[in-house]
C-alpha cells in the first residue's frame, strides 16, 4: 500500500483546488480527444446515414471548459446532425463560466444551460430535459457506492435513441490505471478522494447488472510528457510536486501530468513512495518515446426508447471497426485493439 504524509482532509482540499488545471494540462497533452472524436465521427455517420433520428440535446457531465462537447458538436454538424441545446454540469463554478465563454465564442447559435453542482447527487438530474447524447469522460473514478442509482439516472434522461458515452481508462492494460494502482489504492475507508483503478470493471458489471443494451470499443491513446533531463527529475522531486512560482513552463507541465496521473497531489505521498512512482513514471517515459500508453473504452449505453435497428446496427460498427486496417490514421493515432 503506498504512504501518505499527508491526512485525507488536506488531500481532498489539493485535489479540489489543482484538479481542473490537471485535467486541463492532461487534455492539452493526451490524443484522447483526437482518437475518440474519429471514432464518434465513424459511428455517427453511419448511423446518420441510415437515418437513425436523434434529438438535439446534448448533456455533458463534468463539462469542464467544454471544449471536448464542442469538438464532438462540430463533429455532429458536419456529418448533418444538428445540436442546438446545450446542458453543461460540473461541481467547479470557474470551469462552467469558461465553458460559457467558450460555447457564446465558439458556439453562439446554441441554447446553452449550466448548473453548478455534483452530478453524483440524484437531484442534480430531476430537470434535465431529454438527451441525445450524454458525455461522460472519465466520470467513474469517483462514484464509489453510487453507480448503480447514476448509472440508472443517466439512462433515465436519455431521449430516443440517445446514446450515453462513457469515456473511461481500460483497467490493467493502461499505464495510468496501473501507476494509479500502485500508489494512489482506491480504499474509501483510508483514501476516499484515489480513484479506484477497477472503475473499468465496476462500469461494466453495473451495466450487465441493469440489463442495459450497451456496445464498446477500445483502443490506444497516449500522454506525451515534456522530454526532462535527470536534473529537472531532481528537481520535481526536491519540490516534493509542489508547483511555483518560479517553475518553468516545463517543470510546471510535467508536474500536473505527474499529479493527474497519479489522480492525486505528489506533495500527499511520503518521500520514498513519491520516488518510486517518479523512478517507475521515468522508466516509461524512457522506453516510450516520452509517452504513457493509456488503453480507452468508449462505452456506449442506450436509451431504453429507440428503434430497433439501433443496438444490432451499433454491435455491426463497432465490430466492422476493431478489424478496419483505416479506423487507426481516421483517429490519428487511436488503435482499435
Amino acid at each position: 500500500m503506498p504512504n501518505f504524509s499527508m491526512s485525507i482532509k488536506e488531500r481532498k482540499t489539493l485535489m479540489d483546488a489543482s484538479y481542473d488545471r490537471w485535467m486541463a494540462t492532461y487534455r492539452q497533452h493526451s490524443n484522447e480527444k483526437t482518437a475518440v472524436l474519429g471514432l464518434l465521427q465513424r459511428i455517427f455517420s453511419i448511423l446518420h446515414d441510415k437515418n437513425i433520428a436523434i434529438s438535439d440535446h446534448f448533456l455533458d457531465l463534468g463539462c469542464g471548459d467544454g471544449e471536448f462537447a464542442i469538438g464532438l458538436i462540430d463533429t455532429l454538424k458536419k456529418i448533418g446532425i444538428p445540436i442546438n441545446k446545450y446542458t453543461g454540469l460540473d461541481t467547479d463554478s470557474i470551469s462552467l463560466s469558461k465553458s460559457a465563454g467558450n460555447f457564446t465564442h465558439h458556439k453562439p447559435e446554441i441554447t446553452t444551460r449550466y448548473i453548478e453542482g455534483n452530478c453524483y447527487e440524484g437531484h442534480m438530474l430531476d430537470d434535465i430535459a431529454p438527451a441525445s447524447i450524454a458525455l461522460l469522460s472519465q466520470m467513474v473514478y469517483y462514484a464509489n457506492d453510487r453507480l448503480d442509482e447514476f448509472m440508472q439516472r443517466i439512462v433515465d434522461t436519455l431521449g430516443f435513441n440517445g446514446i450515453a458515452l462513457w469515456v473511461q481508462d481500460a483497467g490493467p492494460l493502461s499505464d495510468m490505471n496501473i501507476l494509479t494502482a500502485n500508489y494512489n489504492c482506491f480504499n474509501k475507508d483510508t483514501n476516499p478522494i484515489g480513484s479506484d483503478p477497477n472503475t473499468q470493471a465496476k462500469l461494466k458489471d453495473t451495466i450487465t447488472r441493469q440489463d442495459l443494451d450497451h456496445v464498446s470499443i477500445e483502443f490506444m491513446t497516449h500522454l506525451t510528457f515534456p522530454a526532462l533531463t535527470l536534473a529537472q527529475w531532481q528537481e520535481i522531486e526536491d519540490s516534493k510536486g509542489i508547483v511555483k512560482d518560479s517553475d518553468t513552463t516545463t517543470i510546471k507541465t510535467t508536474k500536473d501530468l505527474l499529479a493527474f496521473t497519479l489522480q492525486g497531489p505528489l506533495e500527499g505521498l511520503d518521500d520514498a513512495t513519491r520516488k518510486n512512482f517518479l523512478d517507475d513514471v521515468r522508466k516509461l517515459l524512457d522506453k516510450q518515446d516520452s509517452k504513457l500508453h493509456i488503453v480507452t473504452e468508449c462505452i456506449m449505453v442506450l436509451s431504453k426508447e429507440k428503434t430497433s435497428e439501433l443496438l444490432p446496427l451499433l454491435n455491426q460498427i463497432t465490430q466492422t471497426l476493431v478489424g478496419d486496417t483505416t479506423f487507426k490514421p481516421a483517429i490519428k493515432e487511436g488503435l482499435a485493439i
